[in-house]
């Protein structure tokens, strides 16, 4: 005898109703990049492997790269996105052999300016910088890596408060 797809104990929101009903070359990630910063989280948060953080430090190059081909469409990538700018899109279908992977996400890896250490992607940095000096907070040394940062402290380097 078969299982009805739902029993009377099943609780599926809306969008894992949907996204049960979704093929897996039906949709495409849309990331807005004015508002993307590359932290990563997506592909933190990807429980197949089909979103991952590509680094090429010889060239210094950072890359969200998508894999349609091990993508289940369960949509736990886009929940965690501190900035709202990671969405999926329904579209056409799109042959899952066309392309084997597609890059969702890509910038320049800023460098500890102490050590040359590859740090983060160079928007990361820039937007952590402005909204720390739009509060008013201390001048932080985003191009220091922490061992670094531990090296000028001792140093007698002290953090200064920012001119608004």
């Amino acid at each position: 005898m078969k299982r009805p797809f739902f029993t009377s104990g099943d609780q599926l929101t809306r969008r894992e109703f949907i996204n049960t009903m979704w093929l897996k070359n039906d949709f495409n990630p849309v990331v807005d990049k004015e508002k993307c910063t590359g932290c990563g989280l997506c592909a933190t948060h990807c429980p197949t492997g089909a979103l991952t953080v590509f680094q090429n430090i010889q060239k210094s190059i950072y890359q969200i790269v998508f894999r349609q081909d091990l993508c289940d469409g369960c949509g736990s990538c886009e929940k965690p996105c501190p900035e709202q700018c990671f969405q999926w899109q329904h579209g056409p279908k799109r042959n899952v052999t066309d392309k084997l992977f597609m890059v969702i996400f890509e910038d320049r890896i800023l460098r500890c300016t102490g050590c040359n250490a590859p740090l983060f992607p160079e928007i990361l940095v820039n937007r952590l910088k402005t909204k720390v000096r739009s509060s008013g907070g201390p001048d932080l040394p985003f191009d220091l890596c922490p061992p670094c940062r531990m090296k000028n402290q001792w140093e007698g380097k002290r953090v200064r408060k920012s001119k608004g």
